[in-house]
């Protein structure tokens, strides 16, 4: 597939598509001039085409429900059909679209057919510029909204539409938002029928009626999560809910000059508010910007909070410090592992075995499902040379992670838990644990090396030789390079003891 030349969105999923949702199509928009609305010979699909890009819909029950967009880069000349396969002839070349699998290759058939025309180009518009919808605002020219069915949106045309009856003047907020979005449609200021505002080129229509549009819009602002309709929203009503969510979205999309600039400004709203300001300090945290984290942070008294400054301090050396925020941290909710793991940690490179043990002993009582603490005590134990308990431990950690986690397998626990079956010599247990994690994950290169160094032991030379040649298949690790020439070692020796 040639990237370069053809991209493809897919917006919805196949179980939607099943579902027979029939999504708005005035919010799909294609890239360019529209050439022309056309179905299939099967009439399987409709295709609205235009200079750069193909909106494809397929029909049940006379609905037409959208499908997806296919974006090009290159103008398209013409399109032709054949059994669920578009071609697309751009400049020197013929692009196939397989609508069914959403596959792209370089290829063309002799046998296409031509489209069947249902519409051609006009110089009517109908442009959208705000979607209502029950998960937010979408604002913007020409908006888009593919996620979600709008029950409210404005939208300006140059189709004929008779307006005419009771007018009334447009309120202050109102006129607001409308002249912050469409002030170079130059609208009038009053609206018509409770629906219509005239405009220099056309009409601005309001889905269902004007009031009923600010109603809901008023109902659902604070329910929006694009980044540029919060900043149109901010201008607008300067609320601290909106700004709010426009500061969690700039920190999500980890854009370090616009938090900086909008916390300047606004941070007086939210110098007492905990998640604010636990988001920035977590921000710069992970920024390595401890300075900033440490500031914000500081004006939070939340368990995770502590555990942030208890790992600056870590950071920075402060021991007694880290200590003191991490003890505060578990005093203030018995159940957070976390502050456990990193206390318990920090006994344990302090040599504190005991306070170490007794800590994560606890940390398992108040949260007895958490994978991390018993191996976290496992480790302690194998350091201190209890490893038959550690090996227990470890085998609880697996079993919790493998019920609970999505990750599973956890790299750190099988290590520990296949390291300490070897050195207490039980090589079955060993074979069992990496069997199972192939299971799981079969092209594992790892677990196929330790697998055949488990059958070398055993003398099975065979077998060994199998699983070395897996790994050596598999393997894309840079770091695995050293490890690769010794396992071709060990192949050439195993080899060449089996022909003797």
């Amino acid at each position: 597939m040639n990237k370069k030349l053809i991209t493809i969105l897919i917006i919805f999923t196949i179980s939607q598509i099943l579902n027979g949702k029939n999504y708005s199509t005035k919010f799909i928009l294609g890239k360019g001039e529209f050439i022309h609305e056309a179905t299939t010979s099967d009439n399987r699909y409709i295709l609205e085409v235009f200079e750069y890009s193909i909106t494809i819909y397929f029909t049940s029950e006379n609905k037409k429900i959208f499908l997806n967009i296919i974006n090009t880069d290159k103008k398209i000349k013409k399109v032709l059909y054949k059994s669920h396969n578009l071609f697309i002839e751009l400049d020197n070349e013929t692009i196939k679209y397989d609508i069914k699998s959403d596959d792209i290759k370089k290829e063309d058939d002799k046998d296409k057919q031509a489209l069947k025309i249902t519409r051609e180009k006009n110089n009517e518009f109908e442009d959208y510029y705000i979607a209502i919808t029950q998960n937010g605002i979408k604002i913007g020219q020409k908006v888009i909204i593919l996620e979600d069915e709008p029950i409210a949106y404005l939208y300006h045309t140059n189709k004929k539409i008779e307006v005419k009856g009771e007018k009334k003047e447009i309120k202050e907020k109102e006129k607001k938002l409308i002249m912050t979005i469409l002030s170079e449609l130059k609208p009038e200021r009053e609206v018509i029928e409770n629906k219509y505002i005239k405009t220099k080129t056309g009409i601005l229509v309001f889905y269902p009626t004007f009031d009923e549009f600010f109603k809901l819009l008023e109902k659902y602002k604070n329910k929006t999560h694009d980044e540029k309709t919060l900043e149109v929203l901010k201008e607008i009503y300067n609320e601290k809910d909106i700004i709010s969510l426009l500061i969690k979205k700039k920190i999500e999309n980890n854009n370090k000059e616009d938090i900086e600039e909008i916390i300047k400004k606004y941070y007086s709203l939210f110098k007492k508010d905990n998640e604010i300001n636990t988001l920035l300090g977590e921000f710069y945290y992970n920024r390595n910007d401890y300075k900033n984290a440490q500031k914000y942070i500081k004006e939070v008294n939340t368990p995770y909070s502590k555990f942030i400054l208890a790992n600056i301090c870590v950071i920075e050396n402060k021991i007694q410090d880290a200590e003191k925020n991490y003890k505060i941290a578990i005093s203030m909710d018995k159940t957070f592992y976390k502050a456990y793991n990193n206390l318990a940690s920090l006994y344990i490179n302090k040599k504190k075995y005991n306070e170490a043990e007794k800590l994560l002993i606890e940390g398992i009582k108040n949260n007895s499902e958490n994978h991390s603490l018993y191996y976290n005590l496992g480790l302690l134990y194998e350091k201190i040379d209890k490893l038959p308990i550690a090996i227990l431990l470890y085998e609880k950690a697996n079993s919790l992670a493998k019920k609970t986690e999505k990750d599973y397998p956890k790299k750190e626990i099988i290590d520990s838990l296949y390291y300490s079956y070897i050195k207490m010599g039980k090589i079955d247990d060993a074979e069992d644990l990496l069997k199972d994690i192939l299971k799981k994950e079969p092209n594992d290169p790892i677990s196929h090396y330790n697998l055949g160094y488990l059958y070398e032991i055993k003398k099975d030379k065979k077998k060994a030789i199998f699983h070395y040649n897996i790994f050596l298949e598999t393997n894309r690790d840079e770091k695995n390079k050293n490890l690769e020439n010794l396992v071709r070692k060990r192949i050439k020796k195993l080899v060449s003891e089996i022909e003797n």
